[in-house]
């Protein structure tokens, strides 16, 4: 688990600080989300749940703001991609840029519904951002993707079982 943890701390850091400067369409990726979902689709939905809460919650607290919401949108994204995992070619260049829209769009809109409820009116302007968000999610996740296979390709092969955390 040292290994995601670590991985989230380096995607936190490229999001405040290079992507910050690098806005696309007046947002930044979220490039916590696209390691969520390449550890669902590499070591299924129990490590793509705790990788999905464990880079939430670490958002969630730099953040600032309501703890929860973040860390919930990446646990429920992370978990129902592990499931399906074993139904698609994951090495599919295709297969990365819907997945990575797609779960931008289902952790955001949890986020954002949960918000709502905690009363934080912000959250209604914010989700005119849901789209370009995700598009940039998209963009970015098939390089990402073949990042983070050579980073944990020696330590988290996918012929292994998982082991735990």
């Amino acid at each position: 688990m040292l290994i995601w943890i670590i991985l989230i701390c380096v995607c936190l850091l490229l999001q405040t600080t290079v992507f910050s400067w690098l806005k696309v369409w007046g947002v930044k990726p979220d490039l916590i989300l696209i390691v969520v979902v390449y550890a669902a689709f590499w070591k299924g939905s129990t490590r793509g749940g705790i990788v999905g809460f464990t880079g939430g919650i670490i958002e969630d607290i730099v953040s600032g703001g309501l703890i929860g919401p973040n860390a919930f949108g990446k646990l429920i994204t992370g978990f129902l991609f592990g499931i399906s995992r074993k139904r698609f070619y994951v090495y599919s260049l295709r297969l990365q840029i819907i997945t990575a829209f797609l779960g931008t769009l289902l952790s955001q809109s949890i986020f954002f519904l949960l918000m709502q409820i905690c009363g934080e009116e912000r959250s209604l302007s914010s989700l005119r951002m849901l789209l370009p968000v995700a598009g940039y999610n998209a963009i970015l996740a098939p390089f990402i993707f073949w990042c983070l296979r050579r980073i944990v390709k020696q330590r988290y092969d996918r012929t292994k079982p998982d082991q735990g955390f």
